[in-house]
């Protein structure tokens, strides 16, 4: 008989899944809160990949590699928030006149919603410090030009 002690959650490989605690937020931009941004949290230290999504009011909850909560420690911050595109898919012959003309323009990609430099970990200059606590874990961060 073969007994079972302390089996723990996996993560890839079969190593211990990490801890998590929970964590959420709140998106500014310019003073108003920005629906439909994805906030992704970066540490130094390997671990699944953390992000949240804001809903209509600019509020987040982290997950992550699906599963509710973030690690604990400091983490660079980047948030993105891409407009819609405006064109509707094209069709075949949409298509082949780009490919004539060269491809999509200018005028067809979709423009940042918020600055790109938010995007990136390595220039939003945006923080935070996870608390083992969760109740410490509410994050605001007021986007600006």
């Amino acid at each position: 008989m073969v007994a079972l002690a302390g089996a723990s959650g996996c993560g890839d490989g079969g190593k211990p899944a990490a801890t998590l605690v929970k964590a959420k937020g709140v998106v500014n931009y310019n003073g108003k809160p920005i629906s439909g941004a994805t906030v992704t949290f970066t540490y130094d230290k390997p671990g699944p990949i953390c992000n949240g999504f804001t809903d209509a009011n600019g509020a987040f909850t982290l997950t992550s590699g699906g599963r509710a909560g973030t690690m604990v420690g400091n983490a660079k911050v980047s948030i993105v928030k891409a407009a819609a595109v405006s064109k509707a898919d094209p069709k075949p012959e949409d298509l082949a006149k780009m490919a004539v003309d060269g491809g999509y323009k200018q005028e067809d990609i979709p423009k940042p919603e918020i600055p790109v430099k938010y995007a990136n970990p390595a220039t939003s200059n945006l923080t935070a410090s996870v608390d083992a606590d969760a109740s410490k874990n509410d994050f605001v961060f007021n986007l600006v030009d």
